[in-house]
């Protein structure tokens, strides 16, 4: 299984994969830092697609909700489930992200143990 994650702060990157690998031992964890890196890591002919996308919100260069579009909006990427993952708890926020396309929203557990929880109840 690969999950593609998109987040520019490298701290939650880490905790991320760590959380996945304990959840999901025999996981890849793919990493970019922005929306617009995503968009031209999908779209780069690489001949195996990820199984789970993880979005992070907010982003410089592109953000997670513009980058969730471009992804629904494409043919070969729509059918990816993305996942935001965000420390976002905005009602306004969550159901604009589930409109555009978001199989589910995430508020970025407080904890380690809570993070592997919830990968495993979403994977």
């Amino acid at each position: 299984m690969i999950i593609l994650f998109v987040d520019d702060d490298p701290d939650d990157y880490d905790i991320f994969c760590d959380a996945l690998k304990t959840a999901k031992p025999k996981s890849k964890c793919l990493h970019v830092e922005d929306g617009q890196a995503a968009i031209d890591f999908l779209n780069d002919g690489i001949s195996t697609l990820p199984d789970y996308i993880f979005l992070d919100i907010n982003m410089p260069i592109m953000g997670g909700k513009e980058c969730l579009m471009k992804i629904k909006q494409n043919p070969k990427l729509k059918m990816i489930p993305v996942f935001m993952y965000s420390t976002t708890t905005s009602p306004i926020e969550i159901n604009e992200c589930k409109k555009l396309g978001a199989q589910d929203f995430i508020v970025k557990p407080a904890t380690f143990r809570n993070l592997v929880n919830t990968l495993k109840e979403v994977i």
